[in-house]
């Protein structure tokens, strides 16, 4: 008789409900009022270079989903937030977003394509 080893356990992997309640505000600045999202000069230049339109960066934010671990941005109040969106027929899109809870603002950090050419 061999002996018998413990059941593998499976990996849990624990839900941020901090992440959540971050793409909820995301999702409700962009539907209520678009003017709250603010894209860097960074993120505007990348969008020209990657050939990305500014209706595809509200739709990932309306429709995406929030990836990677949530991490707290530089000042109070502040958290760093990756949306991915898949549009039909498109490529992967990836934004890095700060959230600003405290004045309810959306800033885009950059924009990219996730699986680069």
């Amino acid at each position: 008789m061999t002996a018998s080893r413990p059941p593998k356990r499976a990996t849990v992997v624990p839900f941020d409900n901090r992440q959540r309640d971050a793409m909820d505000v995301v999702r409700r600045l962009v539907k209520a009022d678009s003017s709250k999202v603010k894209l860097s000069q960074h993120a505007r230049d990348q969008m020209i270079d990657r050939n990305i339109v500014a209706r595809d960066i509200y739709r990932a934010l309306e429709f995406g989903d929030p990836v990677g671990p949530l991490e707290l941005g530089k000042t109070r109040g502040e958290v760093k937030l990756i949306v991915t969106f898949k549009p039909r027929g498109m490529r992967e899109l990836g934004i890095v977003t700060i959230v600003v809870t405290a004045t309810e603002k959306v800033f885009v950090k950059t924009v990219m394509w996730k699986d680069e050419r």
